[in-house]
C-alpha cells in the first residue's frame, strides 16, 4: 500500500500552517486584518480524504505529526490551532454519524458545515487573527474542499448497481442467494430484496475452519424473514487442500502487495464452483431464474473462481445443462453485483440499504467463547489479521464508516 496523499496530507498542514506564520496580513476596511492563507485551507479537506482512504482513521496520526513539524518550522500557535481545529471537525463529524447513521460521502457536506464556522473561530482565535471576513473566507474555503470530497465520492449517493430489473417486474420472480453470512453476502442479499426478488437463500456447511459463519448466515436469514433458507453439508475436508478446510496454518498480517499477488492457502479447491452447481439445482427446483453470488474481483483474495471469466463460463454452462433452458427456453442468469465494486463501495452501498455490518462474519479464523455445552455464547471475536480481515478492515477505513466488528487484534 502507497503512503503518497497521506505524505502529501502532511506536507499541506506544515505548508499552510508556515504560511500562515510568514504571509503578511492583508488591513481591511474597518481595521479588520485577513490571513491570505485561509483561501487554501479547503485543499487540506481533498488531502486528508484521499489519505484516510490510504491508512484509515489513523489519519489522526498523520496530522499530529504535522502539528509536530509545524511547531517546530512555524509559529508554535499556529501548529496548537491547527490542531485544535482537527478536533473540533473530527468531533462534529463523528456527532453527525452517531445521529445520522449515514455513509462518509452521505455527511461530508452536513459535518462540514456543522464543524467549519467553529473551527475557523476557534483556528483564528488562537493566531490572534480573528475576523469576521478571516472566518467566512475560510469556512468557505473549506466548504468547497468538502464538496470537492464529496463529488469525488459520488455526490453523496451510494455506488448502487443499477437495478437488475425494477420491482414490479421482479415482484414474486424468484431468486437463489449464495448467502454465507460474510460481508459480500450480506449486502447481495440486501440488494436482491431490494430489486424486489422472492429470495431462497442458500448457504453450506463445507467443513470450513470459520464455521461460525453459518451461524451468522442463519440469523441473517431469520433477520430478511426469508421463505425459505437451505443449509447443506458438504465436507470439503475429504479433499482437504486449503487452509479452511485442511490443517494447514491460515495467513495472517500479510501487506496489501501481499494479498493481492497470487492465489493464497485460504482458496478452496473447485468451492464456487460446486457452490454454483448446487445454486442451480435449488434455482430449478425452485423455479427461479436468477442466481445471485457476491463475488468480487478488486478487493480481493486472488481466487480464480471469483473472476468474470469464470462467471461467464458457468452460465454458458448452466444454460447447456438445465432442462430450464433447454426445453422451457427459461435460461439461468448468474448475477455479480459486486464484481466491480471496492470494498469501501460494498460497505458505502449496504449501509445505504440498511444493512447491519455487526451482524456478519469474515474472518477466516474467529475465536468464540463457548459454554459447558459446546455452545458459542456471545459475538465470536475476528482474528484482526487473516485476508478476510485485513480487506474488511480496510474498506470501514476507506468508506470513512466506524467498523463495527469486534476484533481480537
Amino acid at each position: 500500500m502507497g503512503f503518497r496523499y497521506t505524505v502529501l496530507y502532511i506536507l499541506l498542514i506544515v505548508a499552510v500552517n508556515y504560511g500562515f506564520s510568514v504571509v503578511p496580513l492583508v488591513d481591511l476596511p474597518g481595521g479588520e486584518k485577513w490571513p491570505p492563507m485561509s483561501l487554501v485551507v479547503g485543499l487540506i479537506f481533498v488531502a486528508r480524504d484521499f489519505a484516510q482512504r490510504e491508512i484509515g482513521h489513523r489519519v489522526i496520526i498523520a496530522m499530529l505529526v504535522a502539528g509536530v513539524i509545524s511547531y517546530v518550522m512555524a509559529d508554535p500557535f499556529v501548529a496548537t490551532a491547527s490542531v485544535a481545529a482537527f478536533l473540533i471537525s473530527e468531533f462534529a463529524d463523528w456527532a453527525v454519524y452517531s445521529f445520522t447513521g449515514r455513509p462518509f460521502s452521505q455527511r461530508i457536506l452536513l459535518s462540514s458545515a456543522i464543524g467549519t464556522p467553529v473551527d475557523s473561530v476557534v483556528f483564528l482565535g488562537i493566531i490572534g487573527h480573528l475576523s469576521v471576513t478571516g472566518v467566512i473566507v475560510m469556512t468557505l474555503s473549506k466548504m468547497v474542499g468538502a464538496f470537492v470530497v464529496w463529488q469525488w465520492c459520488g455526490g453523496g449517493k451510494a455506488s448502487l448497481p443499477e437495478a437488475t430489473t425494477t420491482v414490479s417486474e421482479a415482484s414474486g420472480k424468484k431468486a437463489v442467494v449464495l448467502l454465507s453470512g460474510g460481508l459480500d453476502s450480506t449486502t447481495v442479499l440486501a440488494l436482491a430484496l431490494r430489486d424486489g426478488f422472492d429470495v431462497a437463500a442458500l448457504t453450506f456447511d463445507y467443513g470450513q475452519r470459520h464455521a461460525l459463519e453459518l451461524r451468522a448466515a442463519r440469523d441473517l436469514a431469520e433477520r430478511s424473514g426469508l421463505r425459505r433458507h437451505a443449509v447443506v453439508s458438504i465436507d470439503l475436508r475429504a479433499y482437504g487442500g486449503s487452509a479452511l478446510t485442511d490443517d494447514i496454518r491460515v495467513p495472517k498480517g500479510r501487506s496489501a502487495r501481499e494479498i493481492g499477488e497470487g492465489i493464497p492457502v485460504t482458496y478452496v479447491p473447485a468451492r464456487n464452483t460446486i457452490f454454483l452447481a448446487h445454486a442451480l439445482a435449488l434455482a430449478e427446483v425452485e423455479d427461479a431464474r436468477d442466481i445471485f453470488i457476491g463475488v468480487n474481483a478488486l478487493d480481493y483474495s486472488g481466487y480464480p473462481d471469483c473472476r468474470p471469466a469464470f462467471i461467464e463460463a458457468f452460465q454458458t454452462m448452466a444454460n447447456l445443462a438445465t432442462k430450464a433452458a433447454t426445453e422451457n427456453d427459461q435460461p439461468i442468469e448468474i448475477r455479480t453485483p459486486l464484481m466491480d465494486m471496492t470494498k469501501a463501495e460494498i460497505i458505502d452501498l449496504g449501509i445505504g440499504l440498511g444493512v447491519d455490518y455487526a451482524h456478519t462474519l469474515s474472518c477466516y479464523d474467529p475465536v468464540a467463547e463457548e459454554d459447558e455445552h459446546g455452545r458459542v455464547v456471545g459475538s465470536p471475536l475476528h482474528c484482526g489479521a487473516c485476508d478476510a480481515c485485513l480487506l474488511r478492515k480496510k474498506g470501514f477505513a476507506e468508506a470513512g464508516i466506524p467498523d463495527p466488528t469486534p476484533y481480537l487484534e
